[in-house]
Parts: C-alpha cells; structure tokens; sequence
C-alpha cells in the first residue's frame, strides 16, 4: 500500500511516517485518489466496515502503523 501512495504522489507523506520523524496526517480523500476502488473494498472487507468507515480508520492510524513498520 506504501508503494502505491508513493507511486500517487504522496511519497511526502509516506515519507514522514517512515523517518522516524513527527507523521503528516493524511485525509480520506488523499487515500481515495490514490486507491483503486477494488483495494478500498479489500480494505474495507478487511477490517469488517463500509468503505468510508475503513478510509477513516485508515486515514487515523496509517501514519502510526507506516512508522511502526519502518
């Protein structure tokens, strides 16, 4: 998922959550842009939610898990 937010033109973002560095927030929207419709349904089957309940989930924690994964 990293690799396709960087690929979309988030890789400011992506980059901030793996620095080790303080996370940009990112929105909703950002993800919706840089999502295919077939991976936020993946997502969303995923964590058991509608898409735009699994987008907000996402959007809020992303930035902690990215920096975890680092």
């Amino acid at each position: 998922m990293l690799n396709q937010l960087n690929g979309s033109g988030l890789g400011n973002l992506v980059s901030s959550w793996t620095g080790g560095g303080q996370g940009q927030p990112i929105s909703v929207d950002q993800l919706k842009a840089a999502l295919t419709p077939e991976h936020i349904q993946e997502i969303a089957g995923a964590l058991h939610m509608d898409p735009d309940s699994a987008l907000a989930h996402l959007a809020e924690h992303l930035p902690m898990l990215a920096g975890n994964q680092a």
